[in-house]
């Protein structure tokens, strides 16, 4: 299976943010010919961060509810979302950029396990072929084989589940600096 599909698998997130580029350039060049040929106002009174700025003002001058509404599990636990919060495009694409790194070293290693677990399994049966009358000395190296491939499944999840959330905790750390600078809280 994959080797049938290997270059597609590899190369699939690569392949994704091109079109997603392609398609936020083509964007950006048809609102840009709109502009230039006058089908379109723009508000030069109003940017995107005065808008955000007066709904955050907005959002602190509301009066508080009376009764908070009951939150999930998660949202009590785990993450609180901040509407006047939004992450900057660096750190966006700093955690995807990171995460398809990841995700193609992944693949790279499947490939070479693959290869190397396919040379000793070789190996193993030319051993078995050649030193047929004493199978009893290869029962460690068979051993060694299956223990190895169980190792390397259990090594390789847990050690993209640390990465994964490495990332996430990084995204988690600059959102809770950047609060803390906004209320003054943070030292120098």
């Amino acid at each position: 299976l994959l080797q049938e599909y290997e270059n597609v698998i590899i190369f699939w997130p690569s392949i994704l943010c091109q079109f997603f580029l392609l398609g936020q350039f083509l964007y950006i060049l048809l609102k840009s010919l709109n502009i230039c040929g006058g089908q379109a106002i723009l508000n030069e009174e109003t940017t995107f961060l005065e808008s955000h700025q007066i709904l955050h003002v907005q959002q602190l001058l509301k009066k508080p509810p009376l009764q908070l509404p009951e939150k999930s599990w998660i949202r009590r636990k785990l993450y609180e979302s901040d509407p006047s919060f939004r992450f900057p495009s660096r750190m966006i694409s700093t955690a995807v950029v990171v995460l398809i790194c990841l995700y193609k070293f992944i693949m790279f290693e499947i490939i070479f396990y693959k290869i190397a677990s396919q040379s000793l399994w070789g190996l193993e049966r030319w051993l078995e072929e050649t030193v047929a009358d004493d199978i009893a000395e290869l029962a460690p190296l068979q051993e060694f084989l299956h223990v190895a491939g169980g190792v390397w499944i259990a090594t390789t999840v847990t050690s993209t589940l640390t990465c994964i959330t490495y990332v996430f905790h990084i995204l988690a750390c600059y959102r809770y600096g950047y609060l803390l600078g906004y209320r003054g809280l943070m030292q120098r």
